[in-house]
């Protein structure tokens, strides 16, 4: 009976994973936001008749004589998000509440790739960027869900990085450099792009759409020569900074960073070990393990998880006033025995509702309990854990370190978020002095160690 109900529990499991592993392939990149005209950049769109006909279409746009191109961007491939939805059938029906939201998300243009160019329109083609969206529209219409797997991108990737390299080649020998050693990108070599990403991914799109989407950013003139600029990283556009480049917050081709971490999770649930905090995750709790604190039963819960025995035993050092609120203190005397050995907890709140405060909490008891156990070793050399060991490195050369025992692991704390911003707010507003009251006494610590730094002589 028991192996039956891991066998059930298994099979869940990948479903829910394999289902989520293939949605990810289809994310798209929202393109129109890139299309709107903004100060110190302009967009326009290239059609193939236009590129056909005009061999002028990629002329610079007139600019204000104290300013000068920086740098542009060519998105290529452009087509409608709306192709998405022939990709519906293989997923079955959804439910019918959700398919005007999902109809909503699908409005706008997405595209194949991005492409820097520099000032002078030559194209960087290290910088190259691909969506894995076409690729899954194109594979899944040929060989079904299925086929799409990140091994199967990432060769498929390799291949049209090869063909990359094969155009850069033959326009180097077709196209002489100019007096000043520039090959600018040509109209007839932007459709030859487009073609190839159309026959790579398998995927035409249904809809006449623009070939691509030009963006040209300025800067203001400048008297000294500029430094040669370095690519930006795979995937990221750039705008002018003092060296002519800096990395946008927002990310120009916008690939999905779970895949390769489903696929782990994948593997461990068909091996037989799944991690505590992926089945909370993946698992509805049972309907016997829900309470509801509106009811007597919750408020018995209430009571005896805001026993003051439950208290955190450290606390941020902020005002007094700004204690935490009950349901505050409620999370984080529940979290902290259900994350004593492994596990997930989660807590949910609109903006300003006090989750940063509550992480704060967090910190300081864990912070609190490594130093109860640092406090209890008689000297310092009782916090490793025998003799240093000799670690060899490829360099040949080799260093000794000593290894902390075990019970002083376990208290580390990572803060991570698909949205770099929140990480950034925490991060940046930890370490403030204004995020810790001015309590008086508060520095007396400091005195100390300037005392007894001096008694040493140190």
């Amino acid at each position: 009976m028991q192996t039956d109900t891991w066998y059930a529990d298994r099979e869940r499991l990948l479903a829910i994973l394999d289902f989520w592993h293939k949605i990810e392939f289809f994310i798209p990149y929202d393109l129109s936001s890139r299309a709107v005209q903004r100060e110190g950049r302009s967009v326009f769109w290239l059609h193939a008749q236009t590129l056909e006909d005009d061999a002028a279409a990629l002329r610079r746009p007139s600019i204000p004589q104290e300013k000068e191109i920086a740098g542009i961007t060519l998105f290529l491939g452009v087509f409608h998000k709306s192709e998405i939805a022939g990709a519906g059938r293989f997923f079955g029906d959804g439910p019918a509440e959700y398919e005007d939201a999902e109809r909503g998300d699908l409005d706008g243009d997405s595209c194949f790739a991005s492409l820097q160019l520099d000032a002078s329109g030559n194209p960087l083609f290290e910088t190259f960027a691909i969506s894995t969206l076409p690729w899954a529209l194109g594979r899944s219409r040929e060989l079904g869900l299925s086929a799409l797997d990140f091994g199967a991108f990432s060769e498929s990737r390799r291949e049209l990085s090869e063909l990359l390299q094969n155009v850069d080649a033959q326009r180097r020998l077709d196209q002489p450099p100019a007096d000043n050693g520039d090959r600018p990108l040509m109209p007839h070599e932007i459709l030859g792009l487009h073609e190839l990403l159309c026959d790579w991914a398998g995927f035409v799109p249904a809809h006449e759409t623009p070939v691509a989407l030009v963006e040209i950013r300025f800067r203001d003139r400048r008297a000294r020569p500029v430094r040669p600029a370095l690519p930006p990283p795979e995937g990221e556009t750039t705008t002018d900074d003092d060296d002519g480049v800096v990395a946008e917050k927002d990310i120009g081709i916008l690939n999905s960073f779970f895949i390769e971490d489903i696929e782990q999770a994948m593997a461990q649930v068909r091996a037989g070990t799944v991690p505590e905090a992926l089945r909370r995750y993946l698992m509805p709790r049972t309907t016997e393990a829900r309470i509801d604190l509106y009811s007597d039963e919750g408020r018995h819960a209430l009571l005896d998880i805001l026993n003051p025995r439950n208290l955190n035993r450290g606390r941020w050092p902020s005002e007094p006033h700004q204690a935490m609120s009950l349901m505050q203190q409620f999370a984080i005397n529940s979290a902290t025995p259900a994350l004593a050995e492994s596990g997930l907890y989660s807590v949910n709140g609109p903006p300003g509702t006090g989750k940063t405060t509550l992480l704060r909490e967090m910190i300081a008891d864990k912070v609190v309990k490594r130093a109860r156990v640092l406090a209890a070793l008689e000297a310092p050399r009782d916090a490793f854990d025998g003799r240093p060991r000799s670690i060899a490195f490829a360099d040949g050369t080799t260093a000794s370190l000593s290894v902390p025992k075990p019970e002083l692991a376990g208290f580390e704390m990572v803060v991570a978020s698909s949205n770099n911003t929140a990480v950034e707010n925490i991060s940046h507003d930890l370490p403030k002095r204004r995020s810790i009251a001015e309590v008086s006494g508060r520095g007396y610590l400091q005195t100390v160690a300037h005392k007894i730094a001096a008694q040493k002589d140190n």
